[in-house]
């Protein structure tokens, strides 16, 4: 029914989450989805694939291309993780090997390799080399006082920073145990000189040949490997990054692009990235208002992936206090929420790419995950759980800021392509909810479900009617199922 007066507003059902420091300001939010080709579609589901340990805390995973198997940590324990094998369903089979164990217990744990079969494994306490042909693995010894902290390979050496000074060592060309080569016996050591600070991190910077990035608590500095006989490195003396790291296990590099929580004296945490020839933050006023409200930031971690063809930056705060996680999608440049089940931080941590896919050891227990997009639930093993998906749409007010009525809300979204709603299981009710907010999206309604269709039955249109009365009217969707979803932008139907 057309109304005298009426007006229609576009509900941008299709948006990313642009975190106004207030939601009177904003409210726009989107959780477990992303956008792509101008619709709404899943963010990405995981699976367990191998138990390692049935209780504990994953805290780091590694892709070695060269010895063809992933390396993780839980706990204390160090595992070696390969696929020996399929089913006949096509379902990998994984080989899970005990290698040793390192002394700490928790807290993240850093890898790389070199070409000469040696695996780099940081636990910020100690530096284990792990040799995958001899199957030897043992502990380097360090200068005194050295505690190391994210390592990196880079042309022939291992290099890892002195998180107690700002200190950086080098370790042997083609050796990880060997930390004390140089002419007199001692260590080879750089150091952090554009500010006071301690070392946090070094990095290769990915795509930029000889460039390594060294990180400290309040700046970053550029060094280049020049080949010198005694001390290979020499520092960029007209550039550096004025952000240190907060967290080294926020870093993640891929492609051209370093990433990291980044923090100097004067700035709270921001999320920053550099190509190599300068440094930028990704943080909007909005994210930034939301991290200076975090407990303890330190507790956090980072990763690339590329999914679907999106590369994906995300980020998760695991202190209870903090519990929240977010991602940047680099192809779209927007920000995402992502969830568990129960809409606390994301599980992953330290994503590797293996054998084509993408792997993650959780955060909240022993077992390797498998995450793609084209997973729809969240797979424990033994219990398999829905993906909460939901929709925050912007604010929807006149410019005079005087009341109306909403008489429709409307939306268009793929049906009918389910293979499990058949309509045989009345259990199984697959639905768009909608939850509306009269007062700008500080308090809403209670959900109203429109079931989906059957598969076989593809119109794609739902709608909702008499909203109420508003002068700052915000929708909420959430869309409820095991399957995909596509969803376009709707329109809201109003009159005074």
């Amino acid at each position: 029914m057309k109304y005298p007066n009426s007006k229609q507003f576009p509900l941008d059902i299709v948006g990313s989450s642009t975190f106004g420091r207030d939601p009177k300001i904003l409210s726009s939010r989107t959780f477990n989805m992303i956008e792509a080709d101008n619709f709404l579609v899943d963010y990405g589901g995981y699976k367990v694939v191998a138990e390692i340990l049935s209780s504990g805390e994953g805290r780091g995973l590694f892709s070695s291309a060269t010895a063809n198997q992933m390396v993780g940590c839980v706990n204390n324990n160090i595992y070696a993780i390969s696929v020996f094998g399929q089913t006949l369903q096509n379902r990998k089979i994984y080989n899970v090997r005990y290698i040793g164990s390192i002394n700490s217990f928790a807290g993240d744990v850093f890898f790389d390799e070199n070409n000469t079969n040696q695996i780099a494994i940081c636990d910020k306490s100690d530096i284990y080399i792990y040799d995958y042909i001899d199957l030897i693995f043992q502990k380097a010894t360090l200068p005194e006082g050295f505690i190391p902290g994210y390592v990196t390979y880079q042309d022939g050496r291992f290099i890892a920073p002195d998180t107690n000074s700002a200190a950086w060592a080098l370790s042997q060309v083609g050796d990880g145990l060997n930390w004390f080569w140089d002419p007199s016996g001692g260590p080879v050591l750089g150091a952090i000189q554009t500010k006071g600070t301690r070392a946090v991190a070094t990095v290769r910077f990915p795509g930029r040949g000889n460039l390594l990035l060294v990180m400290g608590e309040n700046v970053s500095e550029l060094w280049t490997d020049v080949g010198g006989a005694q001390f290979p490195y020499q520092r960029s003396a007209s550039v550096n990054i004025d952000y240190g790291c907060l967290n080294p296990a926020t870093i993640a590099a891929q492609d051209s692009i370093i990433v990291w929580l980044g923090v100097n004296e004067k700035a709270g945490p921001t999320i920053m990235y550099s190509t190599g020839s300068d440094a930028k933050q990704i943080s909007t006023d909005g994210i930034n208002f939301k991290f200076e409200q975090l407990v303890n930031p330190a507790r956090s971690t980072g990763f690339f992936m590329r999914l679907a063809g999106h590369l994906i930056y995300q980020l998760t705060f695991y202190d209870p206090r903090d519990n929240y996680s977010l991602i940047y999608d680099f192809t779209t440049q927007k920000f995402f929420d992502v969830t568990d089940e129960n809409m606390n931080y994301h599980i992953a941590r330290r994503v590797a790419s293996f054998d084509n896919d993408y792997y993650f050891i959780s955060l909240n227990d022993g077992n390797l995950y498998q995450i793609a997009a084209d997973f729809y639930t969240y797979d424990y093993g033994t219990t398999i759980k829905n993906i909460p998906r939901k929709r925050v749409c912007s604010n929807v007010r006149l410019p005079d800021s005087t009341p109306f009525i909403v008489n429709q809300a409307t939306m268009t979204v793929e049906q009918g392509n389910d293979v499990d709603n058949d309509g045989n299981d009345p259990i199984y009710l697959p639905n768009v909810s909608l939850s509306v907010s009269t007062n700008g999206g500080i308090s809403f309604s209670g959900w109203s479900d429109q079931e989906l269709n059957t598969v076989g039955h593809r119109q794609n249109m739902v709608r909702w009617w008499n909203l109420g009365m508003s002068n700052d009217f915000v929708a909420q969707f959430s869309f409820n199922s095991t399957g995909s979803w596509k969803a376009s932008n709707g329109i809201l139907d109003t009159y005074q």
